[in-house]
């Protein structure tokens, strides 16, 4: 009988160990998204932040004689609303943070169940991947704009009219 005790303890024992390694992973884990889900939100704003800074204070490079374009209007526009897109999620992720510390202070002092997630999270989720859309589609207008530019001294006409 001891060695079946013995047994049972050390399946309990090897188990408590297995799970407490597996939250410290998981911790771990979670440190490392979240750092992750930082730096690209920086990343993002920067870039959009620069590049739309570079093409205004450079128009006259980038464009010639021709000026402002829709072209380049366009590019301002989406890299404008990544910033706005990207400052806007990081208010929904505080949101987010709130909301999860509510739920796991309900879970705790009433004892229910938790569940993961929340409307904010799906949220800045969209939001994130919507900013770096945003700054893509800014990326294709300037680089568009550019290539117009590029080809006008070939055709001897402007192929974009100035606004």
């Amino acid at each position: 009988m001891e060695d079946a005790e013995q047994k049972n303890v050390n399946v309990i024992t090897r188990d408590e160990a297995e799970i407490t390694g597996l939250l410290e992973y998981w911790k771990q884990t979670i440190e490392l998204r979240n750092d992750q889900i930082t730096t690209f939100d920086k990343s993002v704003l920067w870039a959009s932040g620069g590049a739309l800074a570079l093409t205004i204070a450079n128009v006259e490079k980038i464009s010639g004689p021709t000026g402002v374009t829709p072209l380049l209007i366009y590019c301002w526009a989406s890299f404008t609303a990544s910033i706005a897109v990207n400052i806007i999620s990081y208010w929904t992720s505080a949101q987010d943070s709130e909301m999860e510390l509510r739920k796991i202070r309900a879970s705790i002092e009433k004892e229910t169940q938790y569940s993961h997630g929340n409307f904010y999270r799906t949220v800045t989720s969209v939001l994130n991947f919507s900013a770096l859309l945003l700054f893509l589609v800014g990326i294709y207008f300037l680089l568009a704009h550019s290539y117009v530019h590029l080809m006008e001294p070939l055709h001897g006409q402007h192929t974009v009219k100035p606004i």
